[in-house]
């Protein structure tokens, strides 16, 4: 059996374009600053005109070290990594705390957006199936509040091996 569910809604995440375009209008404003500051000092002695060229560097530095945060956190929403926010540990823990879940395999979280977290799993049960589902979607919306959910339930009897690690009944990813 498997579930999909969506928690609707992420209130409480910003969206990264307002961010860019925030610190965009704040690197703007305060290299005008800047430029406003270097004048004046070239102004008030003329001889001080590497004071232009200071300010010029400086500033880029600080405007491409904020657009390096950026461009990670959308390479990471772009190629589907798990958020950072993210302790898969904790996920696991949270996942095996329900009493009847006996094993779980196939887990993966990723980011569909900046503050929106989908998330996959297989859980082996002992008992009844669709119990589990329940618990299991509560608890995962308040550790993380996930948009998209997918549990696969399986019982001990039919638990599928993992294909990916013959060894051992369960893989995690």
């Amino acid at each position: 059996m498997a579930v999909a569910t969506p928690s609707g809604g992420c209130s409480g995440h910003e969206n990264l374009n307002v961010r860019a375009a925030y610190l965009h209008a704040l690197g703007d404003f305060l290299q005008s600053l800047g430029v406003c500051i270097a004048g004046g000092v070239i102004w008030y002695n003329p001889s001080w005109q590497l004071c232009d060229p200071i300010v010029t560097l400086l500033f880029s530095v600080i405007v491409g070290a904020t657009t390096i945060g950026i461009c990670k956190t959308s390479l990471l929403v772009l190629m589907e990594g798990t958020s950072l926010d993210v302790d898969m540990a904790a996920v696991e823990a949270e996942i095996r705390s329900v009493a009847t879940v006996t094993n779980l395999h196939d887990l993966r979280v990723w980011s569909i957006s900046t503050g929106s977290l989908a998330i996959t799993v297989h859980v082996v049960v002992a008992g009844a199936k669709d119990a589990v589902v329940a618990k299991l979607q509560a608890r995962l919306l308040a550790l993380h509040a996930f948009e998209c959910m997918t549990i696969q339930v399986e019982s001990e009897a039919d638990a599928i091996r993992c294909p990916f690690n013959e060894k051992e009944a369960t893989c995690m990813v």
